[in-house]
């Protein structure tokens, strides 16, 4: 994950692609998921993503393939931080989505 910067509104942040140089897997867990050793790389090129306060959850995007309901990781995500410390506010999220969903790159 990259930085966090400022910006005049919220926050924003940079989110890389990365690149599996090495993927193996080594076993399977009693969960279902796998167990694996991989050596990735972040790459320069990624999605960006804005936040700034607002009363409650909500999310645009510039890709119209990307699903803008509570299935999406993103209020997924926001959904938890509330549950977990009891937040009352809410957050406007903006992606510029770079990174194919679907493609092993990281993009959801």
């Amino acid at each position: 994950m990259g930085a966090v910067r400022r910006t005049e509104g919220g926050v924003e942040v940079f989110a890389p692609a990365k690149l599996n140089l090495f993927l193996a897997i080594t076993g399977r867990r009693n969960d279902g998921f796998h167990d694996l050793v991989s050596v990735a790389t972040a790459l320069q090129w990624g999605d960006t993503l804005r936040a700034e306060p607002a009363a409650e959850f909500s999310l645009d995007c510039d890709d119209p393939t990307v699903p803008l309901d509570e299935s999406n990781l993103i209020l997924k995500a926001a959904c938890g931080f509330v549950a977990a410390t009891g937040w009352t506010g809410g957050a406007k999220f903006s992606l510029v989505k770079r990174v194919p969903m679907g493609a092993g790159l990281g993009g959801g």
